[in-house]
């Protein structure tokens, strides 16, 4: 079994250099984690760009004195990001291109020389790396909203995302697959999210002996 790069734990605690973007679904008071204490959902690889979009909300109007103009504060904030899937790599085969299913003909001497297909597997979507996307898309899906039984909402939370001293709240607006032939082995996804809010730590090294 090939296990996961990044554990499925409190990864910014764990001290092991790595800096992940971690996903969380919380509550509508935007503290309140939905989810178990040691279940946060991880990106499988890190985006290879990340995009901030900050708006100012102004208007100039003429009037009989002159032009007039409003400041109304900021627009909606938006956070692109665009990473890769990762390598689809299964046990005891490798790495995998194989969208269905894959099978090989032999020749079986005795019965009429009837030649037969027979499945290998190592298909893509047995791998780690295709259920790491299958979690993202249903994070998407769901936006942050819990459902009963009947599929109607029972209470609609917000999505969090932490990565490198910051925190971020919002809802996914769209999400995106390109599955291009010329690498075979992964594909890439891009998403966006409107911000809510945003806070930020600020990584100080404490002084030492006054200095």
């Amino acid at each position: 079994m090939i296990k996961s790069p990044i554990p499925n734990k409190e990864i910014e605690n764990a001290k092991v250099g790595i800096r992940p973007f971690v996903f969380d679904i919380v509550a509508p008071d935007g503290i309140t984690s939905l989810l178990p204490d040691d279940i946060k959902m991880t990106l499988h690889v890190n985006p290879k760009n990340i995009e901030f979009s900050y708006t100012k909300q102004h208007e100039i109007t003429p009037t009989l004195s002159g032009w007039v103009e409003y400041y109304w504060g900021d627009g909606p904030q938006t956070l692109s990001l665009e990473t890769s899937s990762g390598a689809f790599i299964r046990p005891h085969t490798g790495l995998s291109a194989v969208t269905g299913s894959v099978s090989v003909d032999r020749t079986y001497k005795g019965f009429n020389n009837v030649t037969v297909g027979t499945s290998i597997g190592g298909t893509r979507r047995e791998t780690i790396t295709y259920d790491k996307y299958l979690d993202i898309l249903a994070l998407f899906h769901n936006n942050g909203a819990v459902y009963d039984q009947t599929g109607r909402t029972i209470l609609q939370g917000k999505i969090k995302m932490v990565f490198d001293g910051g925190v971020w709240f919002g809802w996914f607006q769209s999400f995106s697959v390109t599955d291009d032939a010329n690498s075979p082995y992964s594909f890439n996804v891009s998403l966006s999210m409107q911000i809510e809010r945003e806070y930020h730590g600020v990584r100080t090294q404490m002084p030492r002996n006054g200095f």
